[in-house]
């Protein structure tokens, strides 16, 4: 399924005030494609020149009043946190799910030709003993949001089966990129900065981290590479993990901090031990990753100490 560019083929993302959205939104602006975001949030100051963006809920009529008939609808509005999902689950239900049923319902009535993207999350998988994790591995979500993600990619699996539409799940691992607020770069940048540098967690914990840029080509090429009425579902990593330790020392050299991290040994709710994404399938259709951990690193550090050098 090829998507043309121009003003006949409009691309509808939700959440485009968000972290992933945002550059999604921009990305496909900039490739020629005509963009419509929708987000319940005005942008912030990084994004205050976005065009095209729609401040609304995501509702069937809000959705409808849009009038346009969308090639491609990337569905990035939802939860992010796993920490919160333990202390607001329906919160979380209504972010994942309720806007995803929402949004297929959507496009069923409205754009059933559209192609239909739906960035998860490895979260899904849960606890793994073997590395790397390929899609086709048993689901054992441990965490309210995992199971919503889940919940989620069923609800795109019935669209495809009952009313036969397109759809992508993309399972993205430990997404990052200067712009995020949040996760463990941000946490990490912020207790070095304060002195406080105490971790949960051994430091031996393993993640595959994924640039942002590399993360939106992939949605890319998605949209170029599925076939229709069917339901693909693929990885969105590196293929290469990295502890946690490692991360952790890495920024506080970036921020000349001589205090080494601290890990308390404490294990979060939700938090897998190692995560390393099995990226096969997307290596097939010729995508590789271009941003080397440790330089999109160094970026993210630089902007979090030129623009937060005394939020602690």
């Amino acid at each position: 399924m090829r998507v043309s560019k121009g003003k006949d083929r409009v691309i509808l993302v939700t959440g485009s005030n968000g972290f992933i959205g945002h550059h999604v939104q921009q990305r496909f602006t900039q490739a020629g494609y005509t963009v419509i975001g929708i987000d319940r949030n005005r942008a912030t100051y990084e994004r205050s020149n976005e065009q095209n963006n729609v401040i609304c809920e995501i509702t069937s009529n809000d959705l409808s009043a849009l009038g346009i008939q969308p090639a491609v609808v990337i569905h990035c509005a939802g939860s992010g946190a796993v920490g919160e999902s333990f202390s607001n689950p329906l919160g979380d239900f209504d972010m994942n799910v309720n806007t995803t049923a929402i949004v297929l319902d959507y496009v069923k009535r409205f754009a059933p030709d559209a192609l239909f993207v739906l960035p998860s999350s490895a979260a899904v998988y849960g606890p793994s003993t073997v590395q790397p994790i390929s899609t086709d591995s048993q689901l054992k979500p441990v965490s309210p949001y995992g199971v919503h993600k889940a919940i989620a990619e069923m609800l795109c699996r019935s669209f495809v089966f009952h009313f036969k539409l397109s759809c992508v799940v993309i399972r993205f691992f430990s997404i990052y990129g200067v712009g995020q607020r949040k996760l463990l770069l941000w946490d990490a940048c912020r207790k070095i900065r304060s002195g406080k540098v105490e971790f949960y967690g051994t430091g031996e914990e393993t993640r595959d981290f994924i640039h942002i840029e590399d993360a939106v080509s992939l949605v890319e090429m998605c949209i170029n590479h599925v076939d229709r009425a069917k339901l693909t579902v693929i990885n969105g990593g590196s293929g290469r993990s990295i502890r946690i330790v490692d991360v952790v020392n890495t920024i506080c050299d970036f921020l000349g901090s001589d205090k080494g991290p601290k890990f308390l040994g404490q294990i979060r709710r939700g938090d897998p031990e190692h995560y390393e994404a099995d990226m096969s399938e997307a290596l097939k259709w010729g995508w590789r990753p271009k941003i080397e951990f440790k330089k999109g690193l160094r970026e993210y550090v630089k902007w979090w100490d030129t623009n937060f050098p005394i939020l602690v």
